[in-house]
């Protein structure tokens, strides 16, 4: 367990800002630095309503990327067979192996 120590509010926004330069998620930065991630995130959100630390963390890679859906389309049926079981339908191709057919239908209750 890390040594309990007392840290200045100008220690933990150095901290802080050492973590979001690092590229670290602040668990990994907690851990190789001997801190507890508990007071890590109560320190820094402390800090965040002060206005002494930035709510964004810049230099993160963001979490989410936007994506844009393109339109479906509709392929022309294939041969094969369509398997229908207690409201879920499941297509299935020409080409299944009715080995691993025979294995799905004995699996079923």
């Amino acid at each position: 367990m890390p040594e309990r120590k007392y840290r200045s509010e100008a220690e933990w926004q150095a901290l802080i800002a050492a973590q979001v330069e690092s590229g670290q998620s602040a668990l990994d930065f907690c851990r190789d630095h001997g801190l507890y991630a508990k007071t890590f995130y109560q320190k820094r959100k402390a800090l965040r309503k002060k206005g002494l630390v930035p709510v964004g963390d810049a230099g993160r890679r963001e979490a989410f990327v936007q994506v844009k859906p393109t339109p479906v389309r509709r392929m022309a049926p294939q041969p094969g067979s369509v398997l229908q079981y207690q409201g879920s339908r499941l297509h299935l191709s020409a080409a299944t192996d009715p080995k691993w057919l025979a294995t799905l239908m004995k699996a079923l209750p």
